[in-house]
């Protein structure tokens, strides 16, 4: 176990640590988290290893550019408040960042990209297990080792995904449009149909599943992790807390390894 000093986003509402507690045993194996507030941010927490911004409401869509959708949901003030003031100045520091669901989301914007605002057929979150899990697609195989991410079950449903990757940040898993959006099959189907038409090349069978190949100018593409290419920054749009977290600890753990 290393012991970093980690920094969780949080806010000023009594069950915040109740409802962060899962992020904590996430980061357990990397040092000790604790929670930052807008009550408790100062210049001293930028001494800090690593900060997480954990999932949450809604990113306001004013800060990449677009006005709020019909189904966008209001902001954390907290959590917009972090963004706003104290972010900016982590990212100075160059410092590791790991952002899960709004996470992702913020990080990306922080870093000039954008979001779609609504993902038709995701308003809230669901109960039934089915819609909540479902499998997104790396390239990391390294069959000697024994190691074979390519097809990952996750716990990802979520009306809001990244739309521009922010420049520096490569994809790094996905999954596509038809395994979020169960009740939205015949919309899709014409374009599906005519997609593959002229992406048969990109097709490929995994252990008898058909993958479609990463491309995030697809509307078949939702980025479900993002890298940055020097930066120690990596986002996941998926829960790791809330299941199976081997991949996660296989990309975080070497970025925060000679910290």
């Amino acid at each position: 176990m290393q012991d970093l000093d980690i920094l969780l986003y949080g806010d000023v509402f009594e069950n915040s640590v109740h409802q962060k507690i899962d992020y904590f045993q996430l980061m357990f194996p990397y040092g000790n988290a604790r929670l930052i507030t807008p009550l408790t941010i100062n210049e001293r927490l930028l001494s800090a290893d690593v900060l997480v911004i954990p999932g949450g409401a809604d990113v306001d869509p004013a800060r990449y550019g677009e006005r709020p959708h019909y189904w966008t949901q209001r902001s954390n003030p907290h959590f917009e408040y972090l963004d706003k003031v104290f972010l900016p100045e982590w990212i100075k520091t160059g410092k590791p960042i790991i952002g899960i669901c709004r996470g992702m989301q913020t990080l990306n914007v922080a870093m000039g990209g954008s979001l779609f605002q609504d993902i038709k057929g995701h308003q809230g979150h669901p109960n039934k297990r089915e819609e909540r899990h479902h499998d997104i697609y790396t390239e990391i195989y390294d069959p000697e080792n024994k190691i074979d991410f390519r097809i990952y079950g996750t716990n990802s449903y979520h009306h809001q995904c990244v739309k521009k990757i922010a420049d520096g940040f490569e994809l790094i898993g996905w999954s596509h449009t038809l395994k979020h959006c169960p009740t939205t099959i015949k919309m899709y189907r014409d374009e599906v149909n005519h997609a593959k038409r002229w992406r048969k090349e990109e097709d490929e069978l995994i252990e008898g599943k058909m993958v479609w190949k990463k491309d995030p100018t697809s509307f078949l593409a939702i980025p479900e992790i993002i890298k940055h290419k020097t930066l120690p920054y990596i986002a996941f749009q998926y829960h790791p807390e809330n299941m199976n977290c081997k991949l996660f600890h296989y990309l975080v753990e070497p970025m925060l390894a000679n910290l």
